[in-house]
């Protein structure tokens, strides 16, 4: 059989799809005719067909190399190295392609492609949009155009690429995928749940659509459907690791703590052994999660050092004023044990250390960088770093603070660089350009008397600290007492079942000192117990966190607020009164009966 003959006879395998015997073929003619550019060029293709990309690359080198401004060779060339997601080596030989051939219609829809895949949205849109109507990849290519506008964040232009590419190819499930994923960042969830939904029906087996039908009952709180369609996601990929995160998240807001626990390992164990470079940082933070969950079993226990640690906090002016520019009134110092609020904290952080806070960046035209607080840490650092919300804004740990000190007279950066005793100190000399610090005694000795000799009415052993944190300790001890014996209640009409208490509202800081459920009706109750007069701060404290659980807990129960205190003054006495859902307690009608260990 001559060189012709056994070429035609590789042929006929290879268009009937007989993919090994055409191999077989393919590779004598390229032993016995080395130079034989279209047996190496089919052989390419023929490896293509088999999923052996790494050889087919080899074989079109080799094409190429005979031949080497073939057109198709190179375009070859460029479908695979886009298949092994070598994107630069590819976008160089389209751009090859398209040396050879300025409008080659395969050169410009894989430029396009690989401009694409490297994140240059605007340059893949030119190749897409130059790519002629009457080839075959043009559906292909007004969906990659789509891809492209919405990566811009031009939605309504992306919406009407998948419209068109839909009129071509009416029952192409990724089209339809992606234009649901469109309608769910334009918060159009029913137009959303039509795409994935129709998706499904022309491909029940395809991963996004379940996934993003997943995501979409999530946020619309159908928690056990988003559950079901993570299954779904599960059964065709086991290792489909972001499903496990999603879940361990879900399985978290509906007090199912273990199998949380369990999502999140499987989510973290799959991201590990893939070495899964894009989610390895909150693998990290998960990991930790889960080791400080299984650490911190059983009630909080608030000791405090026998000698505070100190920090410096550095905040930014959304933090430290109000929307009208107006310094916040959560910083304001008071008599009362109110906490502030929370902050961003180190890990290291513990119940009666104190912080500087550093006051750093710009609002309307003002400038701010200088130490202006004192303040002091009223619980440990607890982890916030599995909450959606702390993880894309960087946050790890928080902890929270009562104000201590007002600095009227504060102290700006530059008279800090001025200050010789302060040489060295870990904050000044970054800038302070992290969240956190350390700072050591002797710098903040130094700091203190600085703010003592600006501020003549500052004297840090009149503050009454060892009797704040001595109040605090007892407040806690109240609220695990209460916990433990919550039947107490029921004189008072409140049939209630403890799920947890000190509960960090994850994306929101603070926390519920007791969660509890009504057992007659199921719905939440929130209880915030203080050892001193319940404030207007106690009212917008335990109004946040209500809105926190309806958001976060809540599947259509109410959520309804409790406060035990002793007294009140008339701003909570107003609140509440206009808040039927918020309730009150006077702490002496609990107080007898509760045993403090």
């Amino acid at each position: 059989m001559d060189k012709k003959q056994y070429f035609d006879e590789a042929m006929d395998f290879f268009n009937e799809e007989e993919f090994e015997e055409a191999l077989e073929y393919f590779e004598k003619l390229t032993e016995d005719n080395p130079n034989c550019q279209d047996a190496w060029f089919m052989k390419a293709v023929t490896l293509i067909n088999l999923e052996e990309d790494e050889m087919a690359l080899q074989s079109i080198e080799k094409a190429i190399e005979l031949e080497p401004e073939d057109t198709e060779a190179w375009a070859k060339k460029a479908w695979i190295l886009l298949l092994l997601n070598e994107f630069r080596d590819g976008l160089q030989a389209a751009e090859k392609v398209l040396e050879l051939e300025n409008n080659f219609s395969d050169g410009l829809y894989l430029k396009g492609r690989f401009l694409l895949n490297m994140g240059l949205y605007s340059e893949s849109l030119y190749y897409f949009e130059k790519y002629p109507e009457d080839e075959f990849l043009y559906p292909d290519a007004l969906f990659h155009r789509g891809d492209a506008l919405y990566n811009l964040a031009k939605y309504r232009d992306a919406l009407k690429c998948f419209d068109d590419a839909l009129k071509l190819e009416p029952n192409n499930p990724e089209v339809l995928n992606y234009k649901g994923f469109v309608f769910m960042r334009l918060e159009d969830y029913d137009n959303a749940r039509q795409c994935f939904e129709k998706a499904l029906i022309y491909s029940p087996g395809f991963i996004l659509p379940n996934f993003n039908m997943a995501i979409l009952e999530k946020e619309s709180k159908n928690f056990e459907e988003a559950l079901n369609f993570f299954e779904k996601v599960l059964k065709v990929d086991s290792e489909y690791y972001e499903a496990y995160y999603q879940m361990g998240i879900i399985l978290q807001r509906i007090n199912k703590p273990k199998e949380s626990q369990e999502a999140y390992q499987q989510f973290v164990e799959i991201v590990e052994k893939n070495d899964i470079s894009d989610s390895k940082l909150i693998a990290r933070r998960v990991k930790e999660y889960i080791s400080n969950i299984k650490k911190n079993k059983g009630p909080v226990k608030l000791k405090p050092r026998k000698k505070s640690v100190h920090w410096q906090w550095v905040a930014k002016p959304e933090n430290f004023l109000d929307e009208d520019g107006i310094e916040k009134e959560s910083l304001e110092p008071r008599e009362t044990l109110e906490s502030g609020g929370w902050w961003t904290s180190h890990k290291d952080t513990r119940f009666g250390d104190l912080i500087l806070l550093y006051r750093a960046g710009k609002k309307e035209g003002v400038t701010y960088q200088d130490l202006k607080y004192l303040l002091m840490a009223t619980s440990h650092a607890y982890s916030i770093e599995d909450d959606e919300y702390a993880f894309e804004h960087g946050l790890t740990y928080g902890c929270e603070y009562k104000p201590l000190f007002k600095f009227e007279n504060s102290i700006s950066l530059n008279e800090m660089k001025n200050e010789e005793y302060l040489e060295g100190w870990n904050a000044l000399t970054s800038n302070f350009n992290r969240l956190t610090y350390k700072t050591d005694q002797r710098h903040w000795e130094h700091l203190m008397r600085l703010f003592k000799e600006r501020n003549p009415d500052f004297d840090l052993d009149n503050l009454q600290i060892q009797e704040t944190i001595d109040d605090l300790k007892k407040q806690y001890d109240l609220v695990e007492a209460l916990y433990e014996n919550i039947n107490i209640l029921e004189k008072l009409g409140y049939n209630l079942e403890t799920i947890d208490r000190q509960v960090v509202c994850k994306g929101v800081g603070g926390r519920i000192d007791i969660l509890t459920k009504e057992n007659e009706t199921g719905d939440f109750v929130l209880t915030q117990l203080k050892n001193s007069r319940a404030s207007k701060a106690t009212f917008n404290q335990i109004s946040e966190y209500m809105g926190w659980a309806r958001d976060r807990l809540s599947t259509g129960e109410k959520v309804k607020g409790l406060v035990i205190s002793n007294g009140y003054d008339d701003e909570f006495k107003s609140g509440i009164d206009g808040d039927s859902n918020i309730e009150y307690i006077d702490l002496s009608d609990v107080l007898g009966e509760l045993v403090l260990n």
